[in-house]
């Protein structure tokens, strides 16, 4: 699961990403400024969607400006219970 920020419109960047092969998820997240958005995507585990995703968009020039995991690490796992310790500690 990662976040997507494209430039281009909305409508024509998420018919462009359901078709690529592996896509199970789409979802229009946040919209940054004219034609720019973050978008949700989730793959199968075992495709790896990055390639065919800039290089399909690429070939319509819309730039991707951002991609992001969202997976979770060690550390960021510990921080979010540190710091809702210390919350409700207050």
């Amino acid at each position: 699961k990662f976040t997507i920020t494209v430039s281009g419109p909305e409508n024509k960047v998420k018919d462009i990403i359901s078709h690529i092969y592996g896509v199970k998820y789409l979802e229009t997240g946040t919209r940054i400024k004219d034609d720019e958005y973050s978008y949700i995507v989730e793959a199968d585990k075992d495709v790896d969607v990055r390639k065919p995703l800039f290089n399909q968009l690429e070939q319509h020039n819309y730039p991707i400006l951002e991609l992001k995991s969202l997976n979770l690490s060690l550390e960021d796992i510990f921080l979010q219970l540190t710091t809702n310790e210390e919350k409700e500690v207050k």
